[in-house]
């Protein structure tokens, strides 16, 4: 991860995805997630700025939003405070980030990767969920078919 100014005005992170050779697998995780981030907004998520693809190794990256604070572990380590105050605002900050993926989308978000490396504290002390590396949508019509299928397995029970 690199900090770097977007357009001479925008302090953003530079995640880079570090492989020797760029493999179809590789690029389409890549793609993947750059898929998965762009539609999102809401002000408890990382902002995706853009992503980019050269030829050659080391050469895939995804422009984010940059959070000062870094991630929640870190602040949380350099932070002895207790629950109350900022703490708690960090625990409500990150669950409004996983109410926004989970209720307020079309096609609900499942993050599959929350922890404190993947919240990370902006400049003004707001949790921000990142990292949709392993990010899937929520198959509603999957888990109709599955919640089905256990209630029949439990009626011979």
């Amino acid at each position: 991860m690199y900090k770097a100014t977007l357009r001479n005005e925008h302090a953003v992170a530079v995640k880079t995805m570090r492989v020797a050779k760029i493999t179809e697998r590789e690029l389409a995780k890549f793609k993947a997630e750059v898929v998965i981030m762009a539609p999102l907004h809401h002000p408890h998520l990382v902002r995706l700025w853009g992503g980019v693809w050269n030829e050659g190794a080391d050469k895939l990256c995804i422009v984010l939003e940059f959070c000062a604070n870094g991630s929640l572990k870190t602040f949380l380590a350099e932070d002895a405070g207790t629950w109350t105050g900022v703490r708690h605002g960090l625990a409500v900050d990150t669950a409004k980030g996983l109410a926004y993926l989970h209720h307020e989308l079309a096609e609900p978000l499942i993050h599959r990767d929350i922890k404190p490396d993947n919240v990370l504290v902006s400049a003004d002390v707001v949790a921000k969920l990142g990292d949709f590396g392993e990010s899937r949508r929520f198959d509603r019509k999957e888990a109709r078919r599955n919640s089905a299928e256990g209630e029949i397995g439990r009626a011979h029970v």
